[in-house]
């Protein structure tokens, strides 16, 4: 935090989603206000060693003792095209919540722990709801591995008619075909996840 500025960098995601729910931290998500180019340059000038997987694209790993650390640029989609997208980056943290999947997954936290949620995560994993941000079927159609993800996500935090959102389970099924165009591997990546899930049993019903 102290490298990029405290504010200039938030944790984001699964990290803050179990600072919540007060589970133990696995891997740590990170937003910055800087392009790819310039948090390569600062971990450069203090010696940290870093993996920049997504080619310039907005992410840049660091692994920690045992953990992985991603660094993520904020940014903006502005052309998508299934799992790749053309970014631009910004640093506006509510731009960069608007491209996220689920609201639950836009959910952000300085160092200090005071939390930054435009699109009310916080109430909806506390009700354990799994919702798309904005219209479910155009998040889908930016990026079909959602459909996985959503399914994904119900298997952690509650899969039961009080809490499906409806417009979300709506568009996944409805959509749930487009998963044959996703590649094997990330299918796999998911199911097995989804499967660790202590809803997989109901989730592996309604698919």
């Amino acid at each position: 935090f102290i490298l990029f500025g405290e504010n200039n960098i938030f944790l984001v995601g699964g990290v803050v989603r179990n600072l919540l729910l007060k589970k133990p931290i696995e891997d740590i998500d990170l937003a910055v206000k800087f392009n790819t180019e310039e948090v390569k340059e600062k971990l450069k000038k203090n010696h940290i060693k870093f993996i920049d997987l997504s080619k310039g694209h907005g992410t840049v790993s660091i692994i920690s003792q045992g953990s992985i650390i991603e660094i993520t640029s904020m940014r903006i989609d502005k052309e998508t095209y299934g799992r790749k997208a053309k970014v631009e980056f910004v640093d506006d943290i509510f731009l960069d919540s608007c491209r996220r999947d689920f609201t639950i997954n836009s959910i952000y936290s300085n160092y200090k722990g005071n939390i930054y949620d435009p699109h009310h995560g916080a109430k909806d994993l506390k009700s354990r709801i799994v919702k798309f941000i904005g219209n479910p079927y155009q998040r889908i159609k930016e990026d079909k591995l959602r459909i996985l993800r959503y399914f994904r996500f119900l298997s952690y935090y509650g899969c039961n008619k009080n809490t499906i959102h409806n417009e979300s389970m709506a568009a996944c099924l409805k959509t749930i075909s487009f998963i044959s165009k996703i590649s094997k591997e990330r299918r796999s990546y998911e199911f097995f996840k989804l499967i660790k899930g202590k809803f997989a049993a109901d989730v592996l019903i309604l698919m």
